[in-house]
């Protein structure tokens, strides 16, 4: 009897401690689960719960330990797996991680085989693997999810869509990061340039109103902002279809806060995924991406449930920048005065041992250079000093940098020399970045969208010379480059040269091609041939 009443007492306060942490209550669910662990310290699901929380709350440490207790208890539970994969990832702790990744390849691959679900989502799939056949098969999985979600609603809802002729054609931004956000930092420009004559400008938000100028910008540069914040999903797709929207682009796709069962209930004709997610959505309501042919060749199109909409050379463009005018030296960063100063500041969860031993490497070989790098936790920090000397580097030799408000983040980049890149998830703002302040970027040519977005700026800008094939190439090119100061010298002048070619932040042309995308796929919708 004792037994029962502690296993009743256990679901007790898992289910409260699930709940509690659906609120956002994380500290009071935390508690729920640690007395599930007292009464049942071989409970899988308090084990699991714990891990997933204490992730939330920042404990990357303790997270890690109780994923792989859960782990003990059942070995091939994938969403304990991938629990563990990135919180190890987040503090660079990478011991055991590469047969984690493909025993999840295996795991997932297995469920998709059966029909079942694949326990991971579309982003985590694309940021861990640059698989897309898995990438796209498992966001495809997701779709059909959704659609059972919204097939349970009663009455089934649907929505007319007619062209309105003799009007301006209605484009809406869907997204929860109107706010100080790497996306508004490269958009927040374009919705002034739209062409009122042939075009209404809506933006739809279902995130939080943070108060920045990106916030205020994009507010009074729309011809409508309307904020969905609080509403349920059908509420949100009839604002929209009641706007008549022609044209809705989704910022967002399965990041962060999306909000993609609105996209599923297809409150507009034509629907495009555009920049906050890189790489296919595998879903049957968003109609194309708009990207370019260096991040997907056309060979590529088979492995997109979406058709390509090329803007080239680059699907990327750059808003102005506030540079902050504070005087920065490399004294007050620890910087060698005159040492060759290698940077990647790309998030911890980016960085792979393969690609680190590949720096360790290139530090070796060019003496007096430091790698400055940033780490947003002091455990990553430890871990990657403790690689380092794994590797035969001195922890003098790795220098790290906090985060500073976004002026005085680009204003300090001028101090370095050259930016090595990552590999599976590569840059993409953070490479835009490094360029606008006369930064060059070494890249390694990946696989999928996400390991191209680096290679896509560079060719815009005329420097194919810093893609690499392979990870020699790319070790052999950073020290040729920090060895040989008139090549690096000439290599500065001709980013500067190819800055001043305005390719990247020409907002007018750029939007002037988006335009042109947008009515040629209208055109095509309402006359049939889409």
């Amino acid at each position: 009897m004792n037994g029962n009443i502690e296993t009743i007492a256990e679901k007790l306060f898992l289910g409260q401690g699930n709940l509690l942490a659906g609120q956002g209550k994380l500290e009071e669910a935390m508690i729920c689960f640690e007395k599930a662990l007292l009464l049942n310290p071989a409970s899988f699901l308090a084990n699991f719960c714990m891990g997933k929380v204490i992730g939330l709350l920042g404990d990357g440490k303790r997270a890690v330990e109780y994923y792989q207790a859960a782990l003990t208890i059942k070995p091939n539970s994938i969403q304990a797996l991938r629990g563990l994969y990135h919180e190890a990832r987040k503090i660079c702790q990478w011991e055991g991680l590469v047969d984690i990744d493909s025993k999840l390849s295996f795991l997932i691959k297995e469920a998709l085989d059966n029909g079942r679900e694949p326990e991971e989502m579309p982003y985590e799939s694309i940021i861990r693997t640059d698989d897309k056949e898995l990438n796209l098969r498992t966001a495809r999985w997701w779709n059909r999810y959704i659609h059972q979600k919204l097939s349970l609603m009663s009455p089934a809802l649907t929505f007319n869509h007619q062209r309105q002729k003799g009007r301006k054609i209605k484009i809406g931004y869907l997204s929860a990061d109107f706010r100080e956000h790497p996306v508004m930092r490269l958009l927040v420009d374009v919705f002034l340039f739209h062409n009122r004559k042939k075009f209404e400008v809506y933006a739809y938000s279902f995130g939080y109103n943070d108060g920045s100028y990106y916030r205020k910008k994009v507010e009074a540069d729309c011809d409508k902002f309307v904020d969905l914040v609080n509403m349920e999903v059908v509420e949100r797709a009839k604002i929209i279809y009641e706007d008549k929207i022609d044209i809705l682009v989704d910022l967002m796709g399965f990041t962060g806060d999306a909000k993609p069962e609105v996209l599923a209930l297809r409150p507009a004709p034509i629907q495009i995924s555009y920049l906050g997610f890189p790489g296919s959505t595998g879903t049957d309501f968003l109609d194309y991406i708009l990207t370019d042919k260096i991040l997907t060749p056309v060979i590529d199109q088979k492995l997109y449930s979406e058709k390509f909409l090329y803007i080239n050379p680059c699907y990327q463009i750059n808003s102005q920048i506030n540079i902050s005018k504070k005087k920065k030296n490399r004294k007050d960063f620890g910087l060698p005065e005159k040492g060759f100063v290698f940077c990647s500041f790309n998030a911890t969860h980016k960085i792979e041992p393969v690609m680190f031993g590949v720096w360790m490497r290139i530090l070796k070989r060019v003496p007096g250079s430091v790698l400055w790098v940033y780490a947003d936790n002091e455990l990553a920090k430890k871990n990657l000093i403790k690689e380092a000397k794994i590797q035969g580097v001195s922890e003098k030799r790795m220098i790290f940098v906090k985060k500073k408000p976004y002026p005085e983040y680009l204003a300090q980049l001028k101090l370095a020399d050259l930016a090595l890149d990552t590999r599976i998830y590569c840059g993409g703002a953070t490479t835009s970045d490094m360029l606008r302040m006369n930064v060059p970027v070494i890249t390694l040519y990946g696989k999928h969208y996400l390991s191209r977005m680096s290679s896509s700026l560079l060719m815009a800008m005329k420097l194919p010379e810093l893609l690499t094939k392979n990870l020699f190439e790319y070790e052999e090119l950073a020290v040729e480059l920090a060895s040989n100061s008139k090549k690096w010298k000439l290599l500065i002048e001709k980013l500067k040269q190819s800055k001043n070619d305005n390719v990247l932040s020409n907002i007018e042309l750029f939007v002037g091609k988006l335009e042109k995308s947008y009515e040629k796929i209208y055109k095509y919708h309402f006359e049939g041939k889409n």
